[in-house]
């Protein structure tokens, strides 16, 4: 029921030195865990460049649980845990407490800039339960014999207040974007590849954009991507149409690839434009995706396995599509565009026009290799 703090000067001090020299072994764990930890963050950028799958398997278990671009706040939290295990050595009583609220206060900030966890729950979790203990450590400076209670009682009305007001305007930020906000961020995401397709999507877009029916934003990554991480993101939540720009080597391309998967794990409604140079992918490459395209497997790091990206190839042949002729015309891309805006209103169904097939809903796949159909 007590801590005993042994003396130098008891029996001779061997006690003593053993239990410091067992103190110093047992501390080597916790220490090179840290070490490991920064060496893994430090060596995460360059291997994921190399496409490394063996180290990210093998090192997942520190990373995974956050967002891609927050990969190292892990280190944020074995700095916060240890700082706060050493803490009870410093013996003054006021200089602890101002040392835990050093040690809790940059985490709560970072978590708030970043939302570095996966999930959104979780970093509204990582919020409130450090604010909580930040409160019940000024709460405990009370007890404390030095104590200035008005100062104290001062700053904790101020910290209560500063937390009311925090919570109100994310009351009333989720009020306006559920009932004064209409639709979401992108009317359209145009997914393509940039070396064959990134003409015709600059194009698309500048077509769209005049028609008076888009309202809200385009979405081209060229204009409104400037972090790769949150690409995923816009296509999942902020975006009510995908539009897959189906050039020759677009299934090829991971990033495209990821985009299309997203979609269909977030039920995006999504149409294809099919151009000439487009063929459908084989059973035999959609079952070995991994070993025809290089780079797939990163894409594990955002929650998009292989298995869901074969799953995206095949799901991709139910989708409406557009045939487009050989011959690029102003006429035709505004066809093109005025049938997408139209689609989305529920107007589009399947008719032949300037030299464009297009098929709302599309009949079972014929043949694994049938190029360019409507109901391919």
């Amino acid at each position: 029921n007590q801590i005993v703090c042994w003396s130098g000067d008891y029996d001779n001090g061997d006690k003593h030195t053993y239990m410091v020299i067992i103190g110093l072994c047992l501390s080597v764990v916790p220490v090179s865990f840290v070490a490991l930890s920064v060496w893994v963050v430090a060596q995460l950028p360059a291997r994921l460049r190399k496409g490394d799958t063996n180290f990210l398997h093998a090192f997942a278990f520190l990373f995974y649980r956050f967002n891609p671009r927050a990969y190292w706040y892990v280190l944020v939290l074995l700095v916060r845990n240890l700082a706060a295990a050493l803490i009870p050595l410093v013996a003054n009583e006021a200089l602890q407490i101002c040392l835990l609220l050093v040690a809790l206060a940059p985490p709560i900030v970072l978590c708030v800039a970043y939302a570095p966890w996966r999930i959104a729950t979780a970093n509204f979790l990582d919020f409130t339960t450090n604010s909580g203990f930040v409160l019940i450590i000024f709460l405990a400076a009370l007890l404390s014999d030095s104590a200035n209670e008005i100062f104290i009682a001062e700053v904790l009305t101020a910290v209560f207040c500063a937390m009311c007001a925090i919570f109100l305007i994310a009351v009333l930020r989720c009020l306006y974007s559920v009932f004064l906000r209409s639709g979401k961020t992108y009317q359209f995401f145009l997914c393509h590849h940039k070396q064959a397709g990134g003409g015709f999507a600059r194009l698309l877009k500048l077509r769209l954009k005049r028609d008076s029916r888009v309202t809200r934003q385009v979405f081209l990554d060229s204009d409104n991507l400037q972090d790769l991480s949150l690409l995923f993101g816009y296509v999942g939540n902020n975006t009510d149409t995908l539009v897959v720009l189906c050039t020759a080597s677009i299934l090829s391309r991971p990033w495209c690839v990821g985009e299309m998967t997203t979609a269909m794990l977030h039920d995006v409604d999504t149409i294809l434009l099919l151009f000439p140079d487009f063929t459908w992918p084989t059973d035999e490459f959609v079952e070995r995706y991994a070993e025809h395209v290089e780079g797939v497997r990163s894409l594990m790091k955002y929650g998009i396995s292989v298995v869901k990206v074969q799953e995206a190839l095949k799901w991709l042949t139910t989708r409406p599509r557009m045939v487009l002729p050989s011959e690029v015309t102003l006429s035709m891309m505004d066809v093109v565009a005025s049938k997408l805006v139209a689609r989305r209103r529920g107007q589009m169904e399947s008719s032949t026009h300037h030299g464009i097939e297009t098929k709302e809903v599309p009949s079972k796949r014929r043949g694994t290799e049938e190029k360019n159909q409507p109901d391919a």
